[in-house]
């Protein structure tokens, strides 16, 4: 087949894979059954006839640059995958193995679920209340009085009770990975209470406490409902917040994505929407593993990924 009709007829197969694509990742049609390595396929056989029509001058250089424009803006850059789990399987044992180090993470439904209640609080006597008794010496003296007696009578308080799932402060769960200093994190998250938060870490060693943190905070809309945290020896540190304008305790599924570059700067989209921004190179070696953390909540996550476009 001569050149040009080569070029159109791919031009023209092109052009269909990507307004389908398009189509159905605006939700018009079925889900199109090409994907990332098919198109890439398609894409490297246009460059290929791209570049011998230009080698033997026979489609006009106008058209091939304007072709060569098209594979550019499509082209998707190899991705290397450090960490993928979709919950499908069920279980949280293999590819990829979970740990659990306290609380409570299960799989339903082909999502990973975590629902923990804070542990009450005891609350502090009202001011009103604790400076009543200073009005009257008498009343004061007698109430010490019977303080002592009561505290000489009554035996000392049993020792607290091992924290169960239900009553835990935490529930976190760790993956051991090689995630490299430049990654990108994507999730679905899916909150259905109005208080608490959860946090998607990478570690360095086997600490929690280490490395980056993305926090998100159920119920605090145009407060900080997203912050990214780093932890120096032990201590963490904010590096940036930001309010999103709106809860996502909703009930269904959003997509965070969490990208870091070679240099440091970190950027997190909520639906594909640009949230946060901040730049922070106190790491600068590769990550050991992630954790994804309930600090009081009824979260669910799904179709978590953590890879590099080199």
């Amino acid at each position: 087949m001569p050149i040009p009709m080569r070029i159109l007829s791919l031009g023209l197969s092109l052009g269909i894979t990507l307004a389908a694509a398009q189509a159905a990742a605006q939700g018009r049609y079925e889900a199109w059954p090409s994907d990332d390595r098919r198109l890439g396929d398609l894409l490297d056989e246009v460059q290929g006839v791209v570049d011998e029509g230009r080698s033997a001058r026979a489609a006009h250089p106008a058209f091939l640059g304007d072709l060569q424009e098209i594979i550019d803006r499509y082209r998707v850059p190899p991705r290397t995958v450090m960490l993928s789990d979709d919950f499908e399987d069920g279980e949280l044992r293999a590819d990829p193995a979970w740990q659990s180090r306290s609380g409570d993470f299960r799989v339903e439904r082909g999502e990973l679920r975590s629902t923990l209640q804070p542990r009450r609080s005891r609350q502090a006597p009202r001011e009103e209340e604790s400076a009543g008794d200073q009005g009257d010496p008498a009343l004061r003296l007698l109430v010490g009085i019977l303080g002592g007696i009561a505290q000489n009578q009554q035996p000392s308080e049993p020792a607290p009770e091992p924290e169960s799932d239900a009553t835990a402060r935490r529930a976190v769960i760790t993956s051991a990975a090689t995630i490299e200093n430049r990654f990108t994190l994507e999730f679905q998250l899916r909150s259905e209470g109005r208080s608490g938060e959860t946090r998607m870490a990478v570690m360095q060693g086997e600490s929690i406490e280490s490395g980056y943190h993305l926090i998100y905070r159920a119920g605090a809309g145009d407060g900080a409902s997203l912050q990214l945290i780093k932890y120096l020896r032990g201590r963490g540190y904010l590096v940036a917040e930001a309010g999103i304008g709106r809860n996502l305790d909703d009930g269904v599924p959003h997509l965070l994505r969490w990208s870091r570059d070679a240099d440091g700067a970190m950027v997190v989209a909520v639906d594909d929407r640009e949230w946060l921004t901040a730049r922070d190179t106190s790491y600068r070696g590769r990550f050991t593993g992630m954790a994804i953390i309930n600090d009081g909540g009824n979260f669910s996550y799904d179709d978590l990924e953590i890879y590099g476009l080199y």
